[in-house]
């Protein structure tokens, strides 16, 4: 019987391999548990049955949900049909009752003697693995029981239910695996497991089957954790997950058997047929208001929630502290508002962790000696052993301080006035089947001045109650674009979405889109990514605003900057005059890490290669820091200070330094493979790359061309004036800025001049080419010359000197000022 319960396993092990692929998707990993508690229960009972496991290793899978993923009538049906084939091979009957207690038993304590070395090596020691291995074997013994029960008391099948998107206002976004975003839109469907997020001014109304409503209001994230309607019975199972922010909630009228829940990190609400409001503050308090009808609010213990129920069930202490969380449940009346803080509720996690730690350990000792016991003999031997534990006398017989719930106080401003209107709202939602419904989606632009029948409704994207079979005028104006008019006719109950894109008016547009005087004094060359624009202050400030020029946030280093900021996987890099290179996130402008250079960091930006980041300072080191922890995994030393940007190509370093050499490094050692030795310092300008060649220009009025490979010359350009612009390679041509104001195109592969145009002042600042131009900030005037004759296009005159660089994004320029005025320019305004 032995070796038969030995192959079994191996069989149940094999196909374990069949459901790994689902279990390892991105996907599994984002979905909540989809089995009921009872089917849990029930499975549970089975795997005590399971033959060829110890008691340990049966144990070990009762603390996993059966499956998780995203169609659970689909791994339930997989999973019946896996076993019904393994069954058909078996020697043994899964649902034999043959086995008498007391051979289990014996088998177990056999086993786990046996067996107790190899099991450290075994599928269920191993964390990945195991958790593996318990989900899937769990998910099949689930559905082995029921296969073997009568079809009566088959487990319910759930399928999705219909979560839709009826209006959506301001910036909102949704996920389907919290790292990726997109752009929500009225109409979309939802599925379970998706994550929405609101901006600042954004927010959103959700329908949930065809009945419950809720609104997000701004600043807030919402998962759907739980979207379920049972297949046979119609009967829904909703649950989700405030992480942060406010939500406006009209569930529909519950039947016996549904379930409506807003869980928070402190709190899960209850209702039934209401209309309520939640609120998660960032530190976590719970915020309940109730207009109509009840709430049920009980606070959330992780380290309980976290816990196998067996487990719970094996100490009358986690019992008894468990009943007595469920029995604390505080009811919310009409006109009421209550709050659950974080600091009550963290207390009593504390205090329940301890115990069920405590627990573990027992359990675990118990198991090692062979101890079988069940029920009520398992229970006194585990608190036998707890009663000695200096660490829980405070908790006996469950006695745990469970903090109350704050008194409910009476509903009232902002809190009631918001319900009341989102109450009025779901009462036009409650007409739709009678009426029609037009949703008027902006897409170009979005925002703009919608009319229906001659009378203004919006300003933005809109969701209209209208009456049905009625010729409805729509007019959309927006300066700048044709006005567009259309008629709609919506049978009754119909609901239609209508995407709204203008055509822009054919006329010029102003080249200067929005100016804003920032600081006292800007340095640099502004930096742009991800619909943001990153500059520096001489006075140490570190400024982040968006592309209509408002201020995101600001972070000041405390020193003067004479350096340029850039952004490398989400995270915002600049040094300053005191040798301190500071790493912040780039969407709020928090501090990562900042590390002493010991020189200081002037005039250029660091390159990145994978997760080193490499820059020269002041003292002639070549710096290569870990981006993640700031610290330094090789120094080059050069004869003298460094002033220009590295290029990273083709694992080389290029960088050119003042004591007149361009350097190649090895970047993973810094070991220098080459070095090119111009006549006078190399200041400012950056490499250009291209096809094998390097291209630098130094203050000796030359430009190089070296070969990558060896360090060799292949051409040199006598510029005529020093040069301190980087050079820039666009497809066969190559553009250089030169300090006398010559600003020339050369041929890339000889070096031969194309043209040259008098800018008519020095140029020291990076110049750009785009959109068949060639950008250039001379003095206080931008300049743009046509890049293939180099004839003057347009130039706009700004306040101060605007030399320091340009930075661009499509048809956006930036440039600043000295005098601390940021500029938004147009290239084209046709």
């Amino acid at each position: 019987m032995e070796g038969k319960n030995k192959h079994w396993q191996q069989q149940v092990q094999a196909h374990i391999g069949k459901l790994e692929s689902v279990l390892l998707s991105e996907q599994y990993r984002s979905w909540e548990p989809v089995f009921l508690n009872q089917e849990l229960s029930n499975a549970s009972l089975l795997r005590k049955e399971f033959p060829g496991l110890s008691d340990a290793e049966r144990r070990s899978l009762g603390g996993f949900p059966a499956l998780w993923h995203s169609n659970p009538e689909k791994d339930y049906e997989n999973a019946r049909k896996l076993f019904r084939e393994l069954s058909a091979k078996s020697p043994i009957p899964h649902s034999s009752k043959s086995t008498s207690m007391t051979t289990r038993k014996k088998t177990s304590r056999q086993t786990i003697q046996k067996d107790s070395s190899q099991s450290k090596r075994s599928l269920f020691w191993n964390p990945i693995s195991g958790l593996i291995a318990a989900g899937v074997i769990g998910a099949i013994t689930v559905a082995l029981f029921f296969q073997n029960q009568p079809s009566e008391r088959s487990a319910p099948v759930n399928v999705a239910n219909d979560a839709r998107v009826l209006f959506v206002t301001g910036q909102v976004s949704v996920s389907q695996d919290g790292q990726h975003w997109k752009r929500l839109r009225i109409g979309e469907l939802l599925k379970n497991g998706m994550v929405v997020r609101t901006g600042q001014q954004g927010h959103c109304d959700i329908q949930i089957g065809k009945e419950s409503v809720f609104r997000m209001k701004e600043e807030s994230e919402l998962k759907l954790a739980e979207l379920f309607k049972s297949k046979e019975t119609g009967n829904t199972r909703t649950g989700l997950e405030l992480v942060i922010g406010k939500v406006l909630v009209k569930p529909k009228e519950l039947k016996d058997g549904e379930s409506f829940q807003v869980r928070t990190p402190t709190a899960v609400a209850g209702v039934r047929g209401t209309r309520f409001s939640v609120e998660s503050t960032p530190g976590k308090d719970t915020k309940i208001g109730v207009l109509h009808g009840k709430v049920t609010l009980r606070k959330r213990i992780p380290s309980l929630e976290r816990t196998d129920r067996e487990l719970i069930a094996s100490s009358k202490y986690l019992s008894n502290l468990d009943k007595k969380l469920k029995e604390e449940t505080v009811i919310v009346q009409a006109n009421e508002s209550v709050q659950v803080t974080a600091k009550d509720v963290d207390k009593v996690n504390r205090q329940v962790e301890q115990v069920v730690e405590l627990v573990k350990d027992v359990r675990e000792k118990m198991d090692i000696a062979g101890n079988s016991q069940q029920g009520t003999d398992l229970q006194k031997s585990v608190d036998d052993v707890l009663s000695q534990k200096v660490q829980i006398q405070s908790l006996q017989n469950g006695t745990v301080a469970l903090a109350e719930i704050k008194k409910a106080e009476t509903l009232q401003g902002n809190q009631k006035q918001e319900l009341q209107d989102f109450s009025k709202n779901v009462q036009q939602l409650d007409k739709i089947q009678e009426q029609a419904t037009l949703v008027l989606q902006l897409e170009n632009p979005v925002d703009a001045t919608i009319f229906m029948d001659n009378q203004k409704i919006s300003d933005s994207s809109s969701e209209r109650v209208l009456s049905a079979n009625v010729n409805h005028t729509i007019r959309v104006v927006r300066d700048g674009f044709i006005t567009k008019e259309f008629l709609v006719n919506l049978k009754q109950g119909e609901r239609r979405v209508f995407a709204v894109n203008l055509m822009p008016e054919k006329r010029d547009l102003p080249r200067l889109q929005w100016e804003r005087v920032v600081s006292g004094q800007l340095q640099g060359s502004p930096w742009y990514e991800k619909e943001f624009v990153y500059i520096a202050s001489a006075t140490g400030d570190l400024i982040c605003m968006d592309r209509k020029g408002n201020e995101i946030w600001k972070y000041s280093t405390n020193s003067v900057v004479q350096s340029s900021p850039i952004v490398y996987k989400d995270t915002v890099y600049l040094g300053n005059s005191q040798g301190m290179m500071y790493a912040l996130r780039a969407s709020d402008g928090k501090l990562l890490w900042k590390r002493a250079l010991g020189a200081i960091v002037y005039g250029n930006r660091p390159a990145f290669f994978d997760h080193q980041m490499i820059l020269g300072t002041a003292k002639g080191d070549v710096v290569s820091v870990d981006v993640v922890t700031g610290k330094a995994t090789w120094v080059f030393k050069a004869q003298s200070g460094i002033y220009t940007t590295p290029v990273i190509y083709k694992n080389r370093v290029f960088i050119g330094s003042e004591d007149r050499n361009l350097y190649s490094l090895d970047v993973q050692s810094g070991k220098k493979v080459w070095s090119f030795r111009t006549g006078r310092r190399i200041i400012q300008s950056k490499p250009a790359i291209a096809k094998g060649v390097v291209y630098i220009g130094s203050l000796d009025q030359h430009l190089y061309a070296i070969d990558m490979d060896t360090g060799l010359l292949k051409w040199s350009f006598a510029a005529g004036g020093m040069i301190f612009a980087s050079p820039i390679v666009s497809e066969n041509k190559l553009y250089l800025g030169v300090a006398n104001g010559s600003v020339f195109a050369l041929d890339r592969d000889q070096g031969k001049m194309l043209w040259r145009a008098n800018s008519g002042g020095r140029i020291q600042g990076d110049m750009l080419v785009a959109q068949g131009f060639v950008l250039v900030g001379v003095q206080n005037i931008v300049k743009a010359f046509h890049a293939e004759t180099g004839l003057l296009a347009w130039q706009y005159e700004i306040n101060g000197n605007s030399g320091t660089g340009l930075a661009i994004s499509g048809n956006d320029i930036y440039a600043i000022s000295h005098k601390g005025t940021m500029y938004s320019l147009r290239v084209k305004i046709k």
